[in-house]
Parts: C-alpha cells; structure tokens; sequence
C-alpha cells in the first residue's frame, strides 16, 4: 500500500502547527536569552507560565494564529508553475512580509500593555528594528521548512477554509487598528491599516476568483 503524497487539508495543517510552534519557541527562546535574533528583551510574568523561564507558552499559539493566514495569503500569490526552489523561496519571503506587518502595531501595543519589555530604546516606539527582521526570518524559516518537507503537492483549488484563513487577516488586521485608536495610538492604526490591507486585498482576490 503506497502512502498518500498529498495528504489531507487537516494534516498540512496540523504540520504546519507543529512547525510554528516548534520553530517560533526555538528563535524566541534564543532570543531572550542571547538577544540575538530580535534584540535584548524580557517577557514579564502577564502571559502565563514561561517556558524555561524564558518564553511564555502562549507566544508561539499567536504565532500561529498568523501564520496560517499570512501562508495561505502568499501561497495564492505566488504562482504554481514556478520551479520548486523559486516558489519555496518566495512563498517564505512573501509571508514573511505578510506578517511582520502584523508585529509593526502588535509589538509596540504590547509592550505599553507589559507584556514584554525591551533592554534597550529602540527607533520604532522603542523597538529596535532588527526585531522586525527576526521576525521575517523567523517566518521564513518556518515556511521554508514547511514547503520543503511538503514535497511538490501542488496548490489546490482555494476550498472555504482557505477563504476563512484570509478573512481572518482582514479581521486581525481590523481588530489591531480599532485596539490602536481606542488607545489614542492613531499613527499606529494608520500603520496597521497600511500595512495589513494591501495584504488581505491581494489575498482575497486570487482565492475569491478560484
């Protein structure tokens, strides 16, 4: 009895759960401790339990809850026909962007709310920019590895779940602009609102038409 080679939706997802979650505790524990991959910071103690006193054991459940969506988006842009390599390469590029434009309104609304805080008065709302770099590597790396253990299943026609993954974006996005104006952060809000729509717009138009 031969394996299936494309297994169902529910396990791609489930995969991709335990990449992100794998991945996303292994740079962020790395990076607490060593200040390495998106600069010297410390969670507190508002988000729960810490794993090894380092990272909460919720980051990387929000890690996901983005992820999925922010996959699913750069999935549909980049084309199916491309070389394997090509398409690995730019489906991890293009959701890496896809997400961090998440962290340029979460990160800083976070930070005012304790749940982290960082060791040094970075450019950003005193972040420091390579934060933002990590996090596109840290996406990266996690799609990358995904696609590449995924074989060459090719893209399936886009099903209601996938067209549920993308307004989820649009509903993250929404909800991460009304949390900035209620906090009177109106940069933040017009930031969120730039950054993120483009991205669920584009989405939407190639799992809409397919």
């Amino acid at each position: 009895m031969s394996l299936n080679p494309h297994p169902p939706a529910a396990f791609r997802t489930l995969r991709l759960l335990a990449l992100v979650f794998a991945v996303s505790l292994l740079f962020e524990s790395v990076g607490v401790a060593t200040g390495l991959v998106y600069g010297p910071y410390h969670y507190t103690n508002r988000l729960g339990p810490l794993f090894l006193g380092l990272v909460p054991y919720l980051i990387p459940v929000a890690w996901f809850m983005m992820s999925y969506s922010s996959f699913v988006i750069s999935d549909r842009l980049i084309p199916g026909d491309w070389k394997r390599w090509q398409r690995i390469l730019s489906v991890a590029a293009v959701g890496g962007l896809a997400m961090t434009a998440w962290d340029l309104v979460m990160d800083p609304i976070m930070v005012a709310s304790g749940h982290w805080v960082w060791d040094v008065n970075g450019a950003y709302h005193g972040i420091p920019l390579q934060n933002f770099w990590g996090w596109w590597l840290t996406v990266f790396t996690t799609y990358a590895l995904y696609l590449l253990i995924s074989g060459k299943a090719p893209k399936t026609p886009a099903a209601k779940f996938d067209r549920l993954a993308v307004l989820s974006y649009l509903v993250i996005a929404l909800g991460i602009v009304i949390v900035s104006l209620v906090s009177k952060a109106g940069e933040l809000a017009l930031i969120g609102f730039f950054a993120m729509i483009p991205w669920f717009i584009s989405g939407w138009l190639r799992v809409a038409k397919e």
